[in-house]
């Protein structure tokens, strides 16, 4: 789909005419669609920046937890 960018603005404001709707059709699918897919990929981003999160909390609880079972092994 090729978009039409080349407007044509009138001289004089009696001979502005709204645009045709074929024309706002042929510009307007393709901003909604890139909005769509900004949209999409937004959500997919905090979803796996979430993930994220949870395995870097892990990660950062993984040497309190060894330090933990080694405590409880040398008290037995």
């Amino acid at each position: 789909m090729i978009l039409n960018c080349h407007m044509k603005f009138p001289k004089n404001e009696h001979d502005a005419k709204a645009p045709d709707l074929a024309v706002l059709e042929d510009t307007l699918v393709p901003i909604f669609l890139i909005l769509h897919c900004l949209t999409t990929l937004r959500q997919k981003l905090r979803k796996y920046m979430r993930e994220f999160d949870l395995e870097l909390a892990d990660y950062k609880e993984a040497p309190d937890m060894a330090m933990k079972r080694l405590e409880n092994c040398s008290r037995s």
